[in-house]
């Protein structure tokens, strides 16, 4: 009984603990997105050139995609 008990103690920190690490994680993907407001204005657009597929958050800044479609 008192296994039993202490089982389920154990069980309940556990869940505390893997619910305030998800917290702490949403947290941090909040704190990212706004770094990211902050940073790129959330003005962006897509274009494709050739094989590569651009997207630019902002004026100054474009990443490359390749494109394995054809």
């Amino acid at each position: 009984m008192l296994l039993m008990l202490l089982l389920l103690l154990l069980l309940l920190l556990l869940l505390l603990l893997l619910l305030l690490l998800l917290l702490l994680l949403l947290l941090l993907l909040l704190l990212l997105l706004l770094m990211l407001h902050q940073h790129y204005y959330f003005y962006y657009y897509y274009y494709y050139y050739y094989n590569y597929y651009y997207f630019c958050p902002n004026y100054a800044h474009c990443f490359m995609f390749y494109s394995y479609v054809v």
